[in-house]
């Protein structure tokens, strides 16, 4: 009589072995549905970090030759630095730093920090540089806010929407695409300066110094210490028109708002973002880390249904 070999032969002759090999297949799968992480898109280690300097007021010129150039200096001999790249805008200077394959960015990230914070010929008027390693990011899903109103409410609505959404758990990263920054324009005629003695860099410099908040020290008393600070950063148009520019012997005085125009609106750039022919904002909720995307995704539909509820019909 002959007998079948095989693994399927002796799983047929031990069924009790077969059952418990099932079993344990069974419990591995359950086990790996509630572990295993869930992603879009698989995830890869970040090689790559960022220099950010903020110059207000610069031009991409002057971002260069007294930022990005001085900071390439700084840190080129860095092991573990690959390549470098800069990129100069108006107001601001960025600098990516691309690692070798495999380097730790931990012990890179550190030095890059010590280097930049040593440089002291910064300008003057130069911001302290944020330096942060590129967090690599999936999207998700995306919400988007339109409705039959102006871009000021619409943009007022979806701020708080996203403000809304970043407090639920799990969610950190949203971005706003189809909407524009916030801007104060000031309008200055060369009649009106002539007609009150004015020089335009003297209208800049009322405005400079008396827009802003400055520290005032600390006040230490039996009880404690009190922080001293100034507020006087201007925000609105209203503000930004009360600010005196002259004050004359007679008590009168000569306000921003009377001799420039000032307008509180938005930056002037190119914006298309509609849904169903209504402009519209679109957050779009980004995975980062070991998020979950499944949960963030079903929080993101359950707070949109909540607050339909809540909006005017359109």
């Amino acid at each position: 009589m002959l007998q079948e070999r095989g693994i399927i032969a002796w799983m047929a002759r031990n069924p009790v072995a077969a059952n418990l090999l099932m079993l344990m297949v069974i419990a591995a799968g359950i086990q790996a549905l509630f572990t295993v992480q869930k992603e879009v898109f698989p995830t890869y280690p970040s090689e790559s970090l960022t220099i950010t300097v903020p110059y207000p007021g610069s031009s991409p010129e002057e971002v260069e030759r007294g930022i990005l150039i001085k900071i390439e200096e700084e840190i080129q001999d860095i092991p573990g630095i690959k390549e470098i790249r800069a990129k100069a805008t108006e107001g601001s200077g960025v600098v990516t730093v691309i690692l070798d394959p495999g380097t730790d960015i931990v012990p890179v990230l550190n030095k890059v920090k010590v280097r930049v914070d040593g440089i002291s010929s910064f300008p003057q008027d130069a911001e302290t540089a944020i330096i942060e390693e590129v967090l690599r990011r999936t999207s998700v899903i995306r919400l988007t806010v339109s409705g039959p109103v102006g871009e000021g409410a619409l943009k007022e609505l979806s701020d708080v929407i996203r403000d809304e959404l970043l407090a639920l758990p799990g969610i950190t990263q949203i971005e706003a695409t189809g909407t524009r920054a916030y801007e104060i324009s000031i309008e200055i005629s060369d009649a009106a300066l002539n007609q009150y003695g004015l020089q335009f860099d003297d209208v800049v410099n009322k405005v400079r110094n008396q827009s802003q908040d400055l520290p005032g020290g600390k006040l230490r008393t039996t009880t404690g210490s009190i922080t001293l600070r100034s507020i006087g950063q201007a925000y609105t148009e209203k503000e930004f028109s009360e600010i005196v520019l002259l004050s004359r012997a007679d008590g009168t005085q000569v306000r921003l708002g009377d001799v420039a125009r000032v307008r509180d609106g938005f930056e002037d750039q190119p914006m298309l973002s509609q849904l169903n022919g209504v402009h519209g904002i679109t957050l779009r909720i980004d995975r980062v880390g070991d998020q979950d995307v499944l949960a963030i995704s079903r929080m993101v539909k359950e707070y949109a249904a909540k607050k339909q509820l809540d909006l005017p019909p359109a």
